[in-house]
């Protein structure tokens, strides 16, 4: 039985309402072409359109018995195709989000690793020139960068004089520099 012949749109709607698979059979073939374009347009993803387009049927079929014109049901397939396009693009708008702060924390956490793999044979470079200077000069480099110690307690506990240390420190940079360099 072809209930497009059979039936005009009240019987139509009356026999989704009772249940009957034919009706909807019906208007899945009306509809289902113009709504899986509908979805394909506003989300350019195939498998997604069919997939919405799908779903959209089984809400009717879920919810046949509201329905009391085919202007109603036609007006319910159409906004709940476009609603699930919209959120769709949202859901993949926050993904495509979630994944480039992904991306850029990777990719600075990358760059800080190796800022710190850098960093780290620096000071490792330093650490063995220093241990290669004179003792007086190595004791005033590491008193003054390492332990950060000014002038005045370098010089009551080097018992120098804050000219002497001032030379010192930079002799000693003066030939950390030239070790490091080579």
């Amino acid at each position: 039985m072809n209930i497009l012949r059979d039936y005009s749109e009240p019987a139509c709607i009356l026999a989704l309402k009772n249940g009957e698979e034919k009706a909807l059979a019906f208007f899945v073939k009306k509809y289902h072409p113009a709504l899986t374009y509908l979805a394909f347009c506003i989300t350019a993803d195939g498998c997604f359109a069919e997939e919405v387009t799908s779903d959209a049927f089984i809400k009717l079929w879920e919810r046949r018995e509201n329905f009391n014109s085919e202007a109603a049901l036609k007006s319910f397939l159409y906004r709940v195709v476009k609603n699930a396009c919209f959120n769709h693009l949202k859901q993949r708008k926050r993904t495509l989000a979630k994944e480039k702060e992904c991306i850029y924390l990777a990719e600075s956490t990358e760059s800080g690793k190796l800022t710190l793999l850098i960093q780290a044979e620096t000071y490792r470079q330093v650490f063995e020139a220093l241990k290669t200077l004179p003792e007086n000069l190595q004791k005033v480099v590491e008193l003054f960068y390492i332990e950060g110690k000014g002038y005045p307690e370098i010089s009551a506990r080097l018992n120098l004089t804050i000219n002497n240390i001032r030379l010192q420190k930079m002799r000693g940079l003066r030939l950390l520099k030239n070790l490091i360099s080579k």
